[in-house]
């Protein structure tokens, strides 16, 4: 298993298909997927213990086991890493008050091109009002940026505060 999500494209930013491939593929072969998968999490290769993770996830709360292994995770100095963890942590049935504030909190030090899909899966968790300073601040500071993600990344930071908080979107907007 290890072998077909550690598959590797000739650059270093790319995936294989056949690691793409198995990833699909392993979320669907439950149980007997379950114990490799999480074996996998202990790998020294960050794609294989994401996309084993990420698999994980997909199963959601049957593979809770995975749950104390993924939290090493959650102190990676990668933001996407930790952000990524404690998302799939949460499709497991993790504790809401134990892996949201990780995600608030990596999204100050992402990319503006990975800070987009964080925002759109923030979305699907409703407690999250905690979450309105940082996405002010984020936003505060977007809006003196040259990047060319400035206006769509802008407009999801405006849709997840008013998400958020109506009101207080509306007191930050005035």
């Amino acid at each position: 298993m290890r072998f077909c999500i550690g598959d590797k494209r000739p650059k270093p930013d790319e995936m294989s298909a056949v690691a793409g491939a198995a990833y699909l593929v392993l979320s669907k072969m439950v149980p007997e997927s379950i114990d490799p998968l999480i074996t996998s999490l202990s790998s020294p290769d960050v794609q294989v213990r994401m996309l084993a993770a990420g698999a994980l996830a997909e199963i959601g709360p049957d593979a809770k086991a995975a749950i104390p292994i993924l939290e090493k995770d959650l102190a990676d100095t990668d933001p996407n890493t930790r952000a990524n963890t404690a998302l799939f942590i949460g499709k497991l049935g993790g504790n809401l008050d134990s892996f949201l504030p990780v995600v608030i909190e990596a999204l100050p030090q992402m990319d503006p091109s990975d800070l987009d899909n964080f925002l759109g899966r923030l979305s699907d968790y409703r407690e999250r009002n905690f979450a309105i300073p940082i996405l002010a601040a984020i936003l505060d500071k977007t809006e003196h940026s040259t990047n060319c993600y400035t206006p769509a990344l802008r407009e999801k930071l405006v849709n997840a505060l008013q998400q958020a908080n109506p009101t207080a979107t509306n007191n930050l907007m005035q």
